[in-house]
């Protein structure tokens, strides 16, 4: 079965009143703890804002817990579905999230409409949507 997994611009990926800690501890179960701390780590994610309700963080850094949460499980998604994401992300958090999308490991279905965030990450293929239908082709830089 391929794993998937969709995230919005809002990244409510977890319960709202629990710290990413709790969420991810729970979700990733028996993954060893260096690597759970690396995993956060490598997402820019500290000790405070482990210890954060969910509900609490700002959007990039739900969404760089989610991001890590999936590269980081025991069973990796294998398709990942954005919409939007980049939508409200201030300049880090927007390159942290660029940088933890260009080490997923699966395949990226992404809607977005800033050009400079689709670029960065260096997609091969595109879907274009024209009256008489949807095309698929080699990725141009969005250049239509």
């Amino acid at each position: 079965m391929l794993r998937t997994h969709l995230i919005d611009q809002h990244a409510q990926t977890f319960d709202p009143e629990h710290s990413i800690e709790q969420v991810l501890r729970n979700e990733l179960g028996t993954v060893e703890e260096g690597r759970f701390r690396q995993v956060f780590a490598n997402a820019g994610l500290d000790a405070r804002q482990m210890a954060t309700p969910f509900g609490r963080l700002s959007g990039g850094e739900r969404l760089r817990a989610t991001l890590a949460w999936l590269a980081g499980g025991p069973e990796q998604t294998q398709l990942l579905l954005l919409d939007e994401v980049n939508n409200h992300l201030d300049i880090a958090a927007l390159e942290a999230v660029e940088q933890l999308l260009g080490q997923f490991k699966g395949a990226l279905i992404v809607s977005a409409h800033d050009l400079d965030f689709l670029q960065a990450l260096e997609f091969t293929h595109q879907f274009i949507w024209q009256p008489t239908g949807w095309r698929y082709e080699p990725w141009d830089d969005g250049g239509q």
